[in-house]
């Protein structure tokens, strides 16, 4: 696919996601183009156009990576609209403004298995999202397929991390090493493939505590907020 082809896709992704964000807030919060409070939406600073620009500008990488680079970017654009406008504010909308009773969850079950039910999703889909950070990054960086690298004695987060390890325009991402460890060892792990934390929640067998509860977003908040910058500066660096 040439370059104006891959511009004119991902123009129309953006359109998409754009429409789907004004059908959401029926135009309020995205008509206003000069609205300050769009430097910290990721969904409007993460802008595939922008990075088509970028990379062709800086001619650090091969024109020929950009086709499957960009589809990437889409997956991960795609799982932050997921997160953020739709299971994220599901707290709200889902469990805190229809009554959920934060002193004593069992008064209100259903809230409860609500709020379990949105819980599950964000670790499961954050973990997604990082999934298909490593995928882009390691793609761009090699032009080689990361899935392609993994064995049974190795997984795929295991490549990644050894191989951006000694990577020093990849410290950005090694940096948060140990919170995707952190993340897999108290969620993803024991609630995708072992016994889950809810189950032992509900059953008096551990406390999901403020602090536990916030962890569980740390991956997407990571992809939302901190990393946009940094994936540009790997087109300078």
């Amino acid at each position: 696919m040439e370059y104006e082809e891959i511009l004119k896709l991902s123009t129309k992704f953006e359109e998409i996601i754009k429409s789907a964000l004004e059908q959401k807030y029926r135009g309020d919060k995205y008509l206003d183009e000069k609205d300050p409070f769009k430097q910290y939406d990721p969904l409007f600073s993460f802008n595939l156009v922008e990075f088509c620009d970028l990379y062709k500008k800086s001619q650090k990488y091969p024109d020929e990576l950009l086709e499957r680079a960009i589809l990437y970017l889409f997956d991960i654009k795609l799982e932050l609209y997921f997160l953020y406008e739709v299971d994220m504010g599901a707290y709200n909308t889902r469990v805190i403004d229809v009554g959920y009773d934060f002193s004593n969850p069992l008064n209100t079950p259903h809230l409860l298995m609500t709020k379990y039910s949105t819980d599950q999703t964000v670790i499961v889909k954050s973990r997604i999202l990082w999934e298909r950070l490593m995928n882009f990054v390691y793609y761009l960086e090699t032009g080689e397929e990361l899935e392609d690298k993994v064995s049974r004695k190795k997984s795929k987060s295991r490549v990644f991390f050894e191989y951006i390890e000694d990577k020093d325009k990849l410290k950005f991402l090694y940096k948060h090493k140990s919170t995707l460890e952190s993340f897999e060892n108290s969620f993803r792990t024991p609630e995708v493939h072992k016994n889950s934390i809810f189950r032992a929640e509900l059953l008096g067998n551990r406390k999901i505590d403020i602090w536990e509860q916030n962890q569980m977003l740390n991956l997407v908040r990571i992809v939302g907020f901190e990393l946009w910058d940094s994936i540009k500066s790997m087109l300078n660096n």
